[in-house]
């Protein structure tokens, strides 16, 4: 799926990454890797932000490998390109692609986001890294160098995840997201 661009000769404008939403989604919406094309209402929600609104100023796109729904604002996705659109996980040789995990959750589908200098097996959710405390995104206007693996606090690992609800890996919690490592993203950022 294709999402319609911006209107012909608009340049896009820089689009700020918003805080979080008050309620995180579930990571078993969208992005699976198994380019199923199955469709339902999920299906159209962004798996970012867990919401379906789209407007021209902030798109859902689709990649089309994965079928991972994000808003642009949610992905960092500054241009809708005109053809095909891929999300980090995808843009790289299928092999790669399919041996992505998160750096702090067992988790292997949704939003991911490469990790600062390639550490702790080079990705992290946007959600791992918006909702645990401590992690966060070195620049938070294009979601890039996901960090603070080493500031987790061993506690995190007996609780259970809010969106997978595991007790493995680093759980995130509802309410306020985590204090982001750097100038990440969370409140008050």
């Amino acid at each position: 799926r294709t999402p319609q661009p911006p209107r012909p000769g608009a340049p896009p404008a820089a689009l700020p990454v918003p805080s979080p939403v008050s309620d995180p989604p579930a990571l078993a919406g969208s992005g699976s890797g198994s380019g199923e094309e199955d469709v339902d209402e999920a299906d159209e929600l962004c798996c970012v932000c867990g919401t379906g609104d789209s407007e021209e100023a902030n798109l859902i796109v689709f990649c089309n490998r994965c079928d991972l729904a994000v808003h642009q604002v949610c992905y960092a996705v500054q241009r809708v390109p005109a053809g095909d659109w891929l999300c980090d996980r995808c843009d790289q040789p299928a092999e790669a692609a399919e041996a992505v995990r998160c750096a702090v959750c067992p988790s292997t589908r949704g939003a991911f986001k490469r990790t600062v200098a390639g550490k702790w097996g080079g990705w992290m959710h946007v959600l791992c890294a918006t909702w645990v405390p401590g992690l966060g995104f070195k620049s938070a206007d294009t979601l890039t160098g996901a960090a603070g693996v080493d500031l987790l606090q061993p506690d995190r690992l007996r609780l259970s995840c809010t969106f997978c609800a595991q007790r493995a890996g680093a759980a995130a919690s509802a309410g306020t997201p985590g204090t982001p490592a750097g100038s990440g993203r969370g409140k008050g950022k």
